[in-house]
């Protein structure tokens, strides 16, 4: 396993912050989500089993909405929910950009995965920050 494999691998550490952000901040919903996106991207990515692509697939889908519902219970509070937006730009871009070499879908994989953590936490913050 080289270093560019290992990358879209450890960036699912970012979603720890997120997690203690939540756990700190008795944000259920979050919690749940979020640890079902650590575990499940954890297992597909690392184990490399394709059994846990669908999960996977769902637990992101998950925690956008949940994104979504914070920043809206948040009032799209500014500057956090821009911060956030910005970031889902800069992630799409990662995501959907295509390539025909498995070390740079593994590096724009890695950068989804920290873009992601980061608009989570923006969007809690939208909500927790009065």
């Amino acid at each position: 396993m080289d270093y560019i494999y290992k990358y879209k691998i450890w960036t699912n550490l970012f979603f720890l912050v997120p997690l203690i952000l939540a756990l700190l901040n008795h944000l259920y919903l979050y919690i749940f989500i979020l640890i079902g996106v650590f575990a499940n991207s954890l297992l597909y990515h690392f184990f490399n089993q394709k059994r846990y692509k669908y999960s996977d697939k769902i637990f992101a889908w998950l925690l956008m909405g949940t994104n979504l519902l914070y920043a809206e219970l948040g009032h799209f509070k500014f500057p956090y929910f821009l911060i956030a937006l910005v970031c889902v730009a800069i992630s799409l871009y990662f995501y959907f950009k295509k390539s025909h070499s498995s070390k740079q879908y593994n590096i724009n994989h890695g950068l989804w995965h920290t873009g992601s953590a980061i608009i989570t936490i923006f969007s809690m913050l939208t909500f927790l920050i009065k």
